[in-house]
């Protein structure tokens, strides 16, 4: 009698990073993301903000807009009534920046799965622009639905663009939310600094994030949520198909918040490396691996993990950056390789 045995499918960390790296050059930049963060891993099209104000992920996001534009002024980008040159120079950018990385795509033998697209996020983006009055458009209700039906139905159009230039099969969007904090506890300033304009109601917050996501699954992609606090997502935890952490200064009472999520099945970005990760690659896998089985998760569950930078690529060269990549990657197989053998 023939026993027939199952096995469990390999424990597979990948690697990636925020996004934002130095220099001028894309071709280079994506050519090096690619190289580095190759299938299985998720590779994305980098921002390089030194390239100018119209190559930025908030210029990118405004790019995105329909039928809302935007225009540059002395204190940032306002909402005008018609298009601009500063947001046409947007577009083109990164319609150009799409384009680009599709003749990449299309020199690979192994294009991968995935790819990462990042945008300033909603409420950030509420925030980033301005009204014609001179006052930030999160002040104002009717600006911050406008602005989040825009994008929505932008989006789209921009998608189905990406879709056909780069033959991705798994898209993953990475919103960016760096203001999200203050909005939600009113410490944006007015234009005249005497007042702070009123906070962000929760229920609003998950309203606007639940069209999102609903927008988004029904093109199956994938929605993550960064640089913002995880605590401030509280309303909106079940949303977000991956949750970003900081785990550089973690505390074992740190990592127990990581817990809920895994066991929900959420993918889970875990920022965990500096400068001179290389020489303590070994270490770095075997105490993640650590903190990881003494909050109780499984070890197949590392496989819905990303090891991310901490967010200071673009304060590095270009050299150095790729080099991260590569030692994220090497301690991504470490991790996996350790969890198979235990």
């Amino acid at each position: 009698m023939k026993i027939q045995t199952i096995t469990e499918a390999p424990i597979r960390v990948r690697a990636s990073a925020t996004g934002t790296l130095s220099g001028e050059n894309l071709l280079d930049s994506i050519f090096r993301v690619r190289g580095e963060l190759g299938n299985p891993h998720l590779p994305f099209l980098p921002e390089l903000p030194q390239r100018g104000y119209a190559a930025t992920t908030l210029a990118r996001t405004i790019a995105t807009l329909d039928e809302l534009h935007a225009e540059g002024a002395s204190y940032g980008w306002r909402l005008s009534n018609g298009t601009s040159r500063e947001s046409e120079l947007a577009r083109s950018t990164f319609r150009s920046d799409i384009n680009l990385l599709a003749d990449v795509i299309g020199q690979e033998e192994d294009r991968g799965k995935n790819l990462k697209l990042q945008f300033m996020g909603p409420i950030s983006l509420a925030v980033s622009l301005y009204l014609s009055n001179g006052e930030r458009a999160i002040s104002d209700h009717g600006a911050r639905r406008d602005i989040r039906d825009s994008f929505l139905n932008g989006l789209s159009n921009w998608i189905d663009t990406i879709d056909t230039a780069t033959g991705s099969q798994h898209l993953y969007l990475q919103l960016e939310e760096p203001y999200l904090e203050t909005a939600l506890h009113g410490n944006i300033p007015t234009a005249s600094g005497y007042r702070t304009i009123r906070h962000l109601p929760q229920h609003e917050l998950q309203e606007t994030y639940g069209l999102i996501q609903q927008h988004l699954q029904q093109r199956s992609i994938s929605l993550a949520i960064t640089r913002c606090d995880i605590q401030n997502l509280n309303t909106i935890q079940s949303i977000p198909d991956a949750l970003w952490f900081d785990t550089t200064n973690y505390t074992q009472h740190d990592w127990e918040k990581i817990a809920p999520h895994a066991e929900r099945g959420k993918e889970l970005w875990l920022a965990i490396t500096g400068n001179n990760l290389k020489s303590h690659i070994p270490t770095q896998a075997y105490h993640l691996w650590k903190s990881w089985r003494t909050i109780g998760l499984p070890a197949q569950a590392l496989s819905q993990v990303t090891l991310y930078d901490n967010a200071t690529l673009h304060l590095m060269n270009i050299e150095d950056a790729t080099s991260i990549f590569t030692e994220l990657v090497q301690t991504a197989q470490a991790l996996s390789e350790i969890a198979q053998d235990s």
